[in-house]
């Protein structure tokens, strides 16, 4: 699988009234798809913890169905 990932540092950015903030311009292209845009650290930061937890879930799921089907 062909897999483009491209993260580029904008600096901080302060929004008003708001701490600063540190933003990337991020750009994740496969064959099929595309995400790209500015995101702030924390939000990067979520969407891994996201993926991170949702791959962790399937391999438990896969396991757990795998114990069951060889205990029978």
């Amino acid at each position: 699988m062909k897999l483009d990932l491209k993260i580029e540092y904008l600096g901080k950015k302060e929004k008003k009234g708001d701490t600063e903030k540190d933003m990337y311009n991020l750009s994740f292209k496969t064959y099929n798809a595309q995400i790209s845009g500015k995101f702030e650290r924390s939000e990067i930061r979520h969407l891994i913890q996201q993926l991170d937890n949702a791959i962790i879930w399937e391999q438990h799921t896969y396991t757990t169905k795998t114990e069951k089907a060889t205990m029978w």
